[in-house]
């Protein structure tokens, strides 16, 4: 007995450490009463102060008005299916947008529990990395369309990723986007 309760706090400690070093926010919804129980890591995720008691329908508060409907939905599949998941803009109380990750579980196997379990994710970052990305992208797609040479960016299999009027235009395409359809470029 001993030894089973020094494995489970062993575990505990695991846990607790992958939690802390991947930022995780943990919550524990009561589905039946609509209650909230989270750490103090999830509140700071939503923009709230972590020292002063929040309810369910706070964090709900603090969803962007344009994601509410991403949120309500997953909690629909989450109910038939156990799993929830979705990615959401909030509001802090000083008016900065950031994105949050919500994964969670509901034990549907266990036909008594009305209990969800589940970690928040601040993913703000990510997000603006990928939108700086995107308009890098677009920025140099525009510049490679305006060079006047062939410029044609083919992947491993000789598909054509990208291509510029001037590359159809030498290599006998009416377009850019019938040139584009070709599987089998030979050079």
């Amino acid at each position: 007995q001993v030894l089973a309760r020094r494995q489970i706090e062993e575990n505990e400690q695991r846990i607790r450490l992958a939690v802390e070093s991947g930022r995780l926010g943990t919550f524990e919804k009561d589905l039946l009463n609509n209650t909230i129980i989270f750490s103090e890591r999830l509140a700071v995720i939503f923009g709230l102060d972590p020292n002063k008691t929040w309810t369910y329908q706070d964090l709900k508060n603090a969803l962007h008005p344009d994601d509410v409907a991403i949120r309500d939905k997953a909690h629909e599949i989450a109910q038939q299916t156990g799993t929830l998941f979705y990615e959401a803009r909030v509001i802090w109380k000083d008016g900065l947008i950031h994105w949050v990750r919500i994964s969670g579980r509901i034990p549907l196997a266990d036909k008594t529990t009305n209990k969800m379990y589940g970690t928040a994710l601040d993913i703000t970052e990510e997000k603006e990395a990928a939108n700086k990305l995107a308009a890098i992208k677009e920025q140099l797609v525009l510049t490679l369309k305006m060079v006047p040479a062939a410029i044609q960016l083919l992947n491993s299999q000789g598909e054509v990723l990208f291509a510029n009027d001037e590359a159809a235009r030498m290599t006998g395409f009416g377009s850019v986007e019938e040139m584009m359809k070709e599987k089998d470029m030979e050079y």
